[in-house]
């Protein structure tokens, strides 16, 4: 089957750091997510070689084979991940021996005989040595020694200054007058490059590797270090041509970077990381703008990376799945061991994935949910009635509500008093308060509803960050970059009947002449509509 009519374009998976002693753990993760793949997030011990790191794989290529033997009897596949043509410092291709086709920006050739001891060496010219812009490892080669350097005398003669000799467990060595230094290139990954016959021989051997040990899923992260053999866009095409030459079976396989050539046999493209905030605010933004460039050209819709830790919500989960299933695209899962344990709610949020995939890849959807479903404004919750069958709930959002720091004479009333209208059935209180300002915070706020039931939240908030009130016990406290940094409970969450309602206001705020300003929206959930399996 050409892979751009394969069931395999597009599907998610599951991203992690198992052991192999870990690995049937996590497949059944994976299993009960419904997802297509486990895969390794660093299995290697040093990118260039692709020997398999000993904390994960102790039992090194064989630890490998029973892993995959395992994945694959589940019907999943077995993935790794690497950085394509990237080589790390200590891979056997750079230490102890460099290889000679590690590529090199320039040379110049040494003015002086320089000994093994000697810190400062001098060179004809500065040029390569002295750019600053891209020079992560200050790295050169001489002969079979890799130096390290501080930096360039500016005038002549020119000298490489604050020498580390024998960098990267290389032989500190004499060398002679008329010797060419060799500026390596390389990466703020503190990695560095293959020409492009050493770029072939590494493709092949990844081949070879995935031969012998059965694995059938790979990211070509990274893609774009192939221009770095100085062959252009030659370069980016030819690793995974030369890895398909030698591969004896279907490799599942993503990209960090698309060429023409190369979409012929590409999978999708899967790109928007999660590290630095939660699901919302981790590179939400790009990673829509990307669906365009996905349609365009004719490739799956994919929706980047996740996290889920240990303690990601349903809620968080179902935002990110409802806009998933709003785009039909695909997406990782980065589910690490220790989240997958600590995590309370870990079977219902994977029970979660297994539902919105199942509809997504069955067309339940109708055009128009799954307009409503690209909107990060609006957020669903979507319940099982038949494997066929789901009933999708809109949650309705109000309006926002601020409150300010009042200034105000003794024992006047600093609360703000708000209105709105529950359009649906009873049901627990949820909103979700922001504190937006450039300082300062506030404490314990107060909430009154209908001048009756009171709810005081312990919690302190600074500038930027904001607490959810989701309807359970829990009220979940995000930092200002959207990771969740606390939990406080609540005795009682007071229940909203249907019609209209008005909420009291207040919190003490921290002193300063800059307080922040909070904003508070409310959120019910709405009736049920059909989804049904196309």
């Amino acid at each position: 089957v050409w892979i751009k009519r394969s069931p395999e374009m597009g599907r998610s998976y599951i991203i992690s750091n198992f052991k192999e002693d870990e690995v049937d753990e996590m497949i059944l993760h994976v299993q009960r997510a419904g997802l297509m793949s486990l895969y390794h997030e660093g299995p290697f011990k040093t990118w260039g070689t692709y020997e398999f790191n000993p904390q994960y794989f102790p039992n090194g290529k064989e630890g490998v084979k029973q892993s995959v033997k395992k994945v694959h009897a589940a019907g999943l596949h077995f993935g790794v991940h690497t950085l394509t043509n990237f080589i790390n410092t200590n891979d056997p291709y750079v230490s102890p021996v460099p290889d000679e086709r590690l590529v090199k920006t320039g040379s110049s050739k040494l003015t002086e005989v320089i000994t093994a001891t000697s810190r400062e060496i001098t060179v004809a010219s500065p040029e390569y040595f002295n750019d600053e812009k891209n020079n992560t490892l200050h790295a050169i080669k001489i002969d079979k020694e890799l130096i390290r350097y501080r930096t360039v005398s500016g005038i002549a003669p020119f000298k490489l200054m604050d020498c580390q000799r024998g960098a990267y467990n290389t032989i500190a060595s004499i060398h002679e007058k008329g010797s060419e230094a060799s500026k390596l290139l390389d990466h703020g990954y503190e990695v560095v490059f293959p020409s492009i016959e050493l770029q072939n021989e590494i493709a092949k051997n990844l081949a070879l590797l995935f031969n012998e040990t059965g694995i059938d899923h790979l990211d070509f992260d990274g893609h774009e270090g192939g221009v770095a053999s100085g062959q252009g866009d030659y370069g980016i095409e030819a690793f995974p041509k030369v890895f398909f030459d030698y591969a004896d079976h279907f490799v599942v396989n993503g990209t960090s970077n698309s060429k023409h050539f190369y979409w012929h046999m590409n999978t999708y493209c899967n790109w928007g990381e999660p590290w630095y905030g939660g699901f919302k605010e981790s590179m939400q933004e790009y990673r829509i703008t990307n669906q365009a460039l996905f349609e365009r050209n004719f490739m799956p819709n994919m929706m980047g990376w996740y996290l889920m830790t240990g303690n990601t919500s349903l809620p968080e989960m179902e935002w990110m799945l409802a806009r998933a299933a709003g785009y039909n695209a695909g997406f990782a899962m980065v589910l690490r061991v220790s989240d997958a344990r600590k995590n309370p709610n870990r079977d219902a949020l994977l029970d979660a994935i297994r539902e919105w995939e199942t509809a997504r890849r069955t067309g339940a959807f109708s055009t128009a949910q799954r307009e409503r479903l690209k909107n990060p404004r609006n957020e669903f919750h979507l319940k099982k009635v038949t494997d066929h069958d789901w009933q999708l709930y809109p949650f309705h959002v109000s309006d926002s509500f601020a409150h300010e720091r009042k200034e105000l004479q003794p024992g006047e009333p600093t609360y703000s008093l708000w209105s709105f209208t529950n359009q649906d059935d009873p049901q627990p209180l949820q909103f979700m308060l922001e504190v937006q300002g450039r300082e300062g915070g506030i404490v314990n706020p107060v909430l009154t509803l209908d001048q009756f039931a009171e709810m005081t939240i312990p919690v302190s908030l600074q500038a930027n960050e904001r607490m959810v009130v989701d309807g359970t016990e829990w009220v979940r406290i995000y930092d200002n970059k959207g990771k969740q940094r606390a939990t406080v409970n609540l005795t009682a969450v007071p229940t909203v009947a249907k019609g209209n309602h008005t909420i009291k206001f207040n919190a003490t705020f921290s002193l300063g002449e800059n307080s922040p300003k909070v904003l508070v929206v409310f959120k019910t959930k709405g009736s049920w509509e059909v989804v049904k399996k196309n």
